[in-house]
Formats: structure tokens, sequence, C-alpha cells
């Protein structure tokens, strides 16, 4: 899987902890 850091770096840093609290709280 690609790391679209480039890209936009605030999705994916606003989507890894929403979905790691989802899938862990």
């Amino acid at each position: 899987w690609k790391k679209p850091d480039i890209n936009r770096p605030i999705k994916v840093n606003l989507l890894f902890p929403i979905i790691y609290l989802l899938f862990w709280a």
C-alpha cells in the first residue's frame, strides 16, 4: 500500500487515529 504522505498527510493523520480508535475502543 502506498503512503500518501506527499499527497495528503493531514487526511492520513486524521484517518489513522480514527480507525485505530474505532477498532480498539
